[in-house]
């Protein structure tokens, strides 16, 4: 926490974005992260766009064994 300041709270992600942004970098990836960390809310449709990856990875690999 900030002495001067005890409403502004430091942080290693937070510190890490403000240097990108004032630097002026491209870090959407970075933002991505920062996004899923912030908000929990993000994980589970995470989780669903994972499995239907492999749902997908697996009726391609059945495909490919009928042909």
């Amino acid at each position: 926490m900030d002495k001067e300041d005890p409403s502004r709270k430091h942080g290693r992600v937070d510190s890490w974005k403000k240097g990108h942004e004032r630097r002026g970098w491209n870090y959407i990836s970075g933002q991505t992260h920062y996004a899923l960390l912030q908000s929990p809310t993000l994980h589970p449709i995470l989780k669903l766009k994972g499995e239907m990856n492999e749902m997908k990875s697996s009726l391609s690999n059945v495909i490919g064994v009928l042909k």
